[in-house]
């Protein structure tokens, strides 16, 4: 029953397989079908399970592009192709099964993805040919560890980064829509997904790419760079999908590894940072973790970067806008200060390198905040904060790091057993600040 099975997976007898909005039925079945396919040696029947497919693929890559683009039922039928394909890629577990799919699939049979991607006009078969992409990039159990030797990695790379560029252009278009994120956002967090697999798979030496003139990387940054510049960035966070896609795209790319090969200029870098602010609010956890991973990574390249003589352009950046850091200073500042949250730790990183930017202004603010509540509570609030901003030396090392976040989370402690309900300021309501290493030394002096 099995063996028939394998051999007529595709029979018009199975009735869900009619349906074209039955996805998930379909990949749970082409998923289920591949663990069995390839629960023995699957070299022999892996031709044949995959032969209807590819006579599909192959008649409509036969087809003029117009053709296949016209006709509504080429479409349907491509579409069930692209998600049947990624329900069974997706139960791919090891290297040499999907280098079997990998060659399949490329070089040829990948152009009808790009086909199915260009269709501007019939969304669905969009999404279904980028989600397959990005399940295809995917290093799911380390099954793309391909050879030293291999150029597959290279390839994939080219093919995904041709895909987020040709999606971002349309994306990116004047072409009205009637439901922005069905037509427009969802496609686009399915690239940033794609590309931070691409990145987070580290079977693709990215580092070395612009050395031979290879442009897939640098087009693939400029591209979702240039989404996130054109979107607003309430609707980046106000779609959760999209804002969580962003976010940990994101992280990847300007990760202390990866962020000199970033081409970031002022007013990309000036976005990316409001951007982050306003995802220190998002609903989910993980999220604002990513955002402050992403402001860490980019300051920690910006300080070490001066006093090394590396990454002179982030470095001129970082210190050319001193409002930006100052602004997330006393964001992150009224966060730790003010809030519980249970992501403290992702907190302390970047704001260790705020204060490390700039001390006074950290001292300065944190005075100021200390003269805004009522008198009674400010002895107990200066012992708190003093013992957090003389917790370590503001140097960026690993140690003064983690020392710091100790001392945050000393704080929150101190702040709980003494039952401190702290006012938050605002920026109208600032007055001059208390300086509160003098008032350890004044307390001192008399004892």
């Amino acid at each position: 029953t099995v063996t028939l099975l394998l051999a007529n997976h595709s029979s018009d007898e199975l009735q869900f397989l009619r349906a074209v909005d039955a996805y998930k039925q379909r990949a749970l079945y082409y998923g289920g079908l591949a663990r069995v396919l390839f629960a023995a040696d699957a070299a022999p029947q892996f031709a044949e399970f995959m032969r209807p497919w590819g006579a599909a693929a192959d008649a409509m890559l036969a087809m003029p592009e117009e053709q296949l683009a016209q006709d509504a039922a080429l479409r349907l039928r491509l579409v069930r192709v692209l998600r049947d394909l990624r329900g069974f890629l997706a139960a791919v577990a090891s290297k040499a099964n999907f280098v079997r799919f990998f060659e399949w699939l490329m070089p040829a049979r990948i152009e009808l993805v790009h086909r199915a991607v260009r269709m501007a006009h019939d969304v669905p078969v969009q999404i279904a040919a980028l989600k397959l992409l990005a399940e295809f990039v995917y290093n799911r159990t380390q099954r793309l560890n391909f050879d030293v030797s291999s150029a597959n990695g290279i390839l994939m790379f080219r093919e995904a980064s041709r895909a987020v560029f040709e999606y971002g252009r349309l994306a990116m278009g004047t072409r009205a829509v009637r439901d922005v994120y069905k037509e427009r956002y969802k496609g686009v967090a399915v690239c940033f997904t794609m590309l931070m697999r691409l990145i987070a798979g580290k079977y693709v030496a990215i580092g070395v790419m612009p050395l031979y003139g290879d442009v897939a990387l640098e087009q693939a940054y400029r591209t979702v760079l240039e989404l996130l510049r054109q979107f607003p960035v309430q609707d980046v966070i106000a779609y959760p999908k999209l804002g969580k896609a962003a976010l940990a795209m994101l992280e990847v790319l300007l990760a202390r590894a990866n962020v000199d090969l970033v081409p970031l200029d002022a007013p990309t870098y000036e976005r990316l940072m409001l951007l982050c602010v306003e995802a220190f609010d998002h609903a989910e956890t993980a999220v604002s973790s990513a955002a402050c991973s992403v402001i860490d990574g980019l300051l920690t390249a910006a300080i070490d970067g001066a006093d090394t003589g590396h990454s002179a352009a982030l470095v001129e950046l970082v210190h050319s806008r001193p409002d930006i850091t100052q602004h997330l200073l006393r964001t992150m500042l009224n966060i730790v200060l003010f809030e519980d949250r249970p992501n403290d730790w992702s907190f302390s990183r970047p704001l260790f390198c705020l204060m490390v930017l700039h001390r006074e202004y950290a001292l300065q603010y944190t005075g100021q905040v200390v003269q805004y509540q009522p008198p009674e509570r400010r002895d107990d609030l200066v012992a708190a904060l003093k013992d957090l901003l003389a917790s370590t030396e503001l140097v960026l090392t690993t140690a003064n790091r983690d020392a710091f976040t100790q001392a945050l989370t000393q704080y929150r402690r101190q702040v709980t057993a003494k039952n401190l309900n702290l006012m938050v300021p605002s920026s109208q309501t600032l007055g001059a600040p208390v300086d509160i290493m003098k008032h350890e030394a004044q307390e001192a002096m008399d004892e």
